[in-house]
């Protein structure tokens, strides 16, 4: 039973290593369907932390739910990197932060995230 614990642990440490577990995923729920905006690069998209600091008139285009397994343990740039992502594509220029949930799962296993945003559009 032991040999079995402990190959069971080299066999998570070395896919923690080579980078063959599971990565941080985002995914999102359209909110406004009735209009299209062109995919945007994610490095123009703008971060928002209160709808205070926002320039202008805006249009909320989606949710966008970031998830990050304990084991790999993601940087919070990682987080909002995959968010300004999955928000380009959808043609967002923007994101309000709304949640950030982190837990800390142990010292072997590493923190759990789950981040969430408002993607969306600016106008000029």
């Amino acid at each position: 039973m032991k040999k079995k614990m402990i190959g069971l642990l080299g066999a998570l440490l070395l896919a923690m290593a080579t980078g063959t577990v599971a990565c941080l995923t985002a995914e999102s729920m359209m909110l406004d369907t009735s209009t299209y905006h062109a995919p945007v690069d994610p490095s123009l998209v703008r971060v928002y932390l209160d709808v205070n600091d926002i320039p202008g008139e805006y249009v909320k285009i989606a949710v966008v739910k970031a998830d990050s397994p304990a084991i790999t343990d993601s940087s919070d740039n990682q987080m909002i990197w995959q968010m300004k992502v999955e928000a380009g594509r959808l043609g967002a220029n923007g994101i309000i932060l709304t949640v950030q949930n982190s837990q800390n799962m142990g010292l072997l296993v590493g923190t759990q995230k789950n981040w969430e945003c408002i993607a969306i559009f600016i106008k000029d």
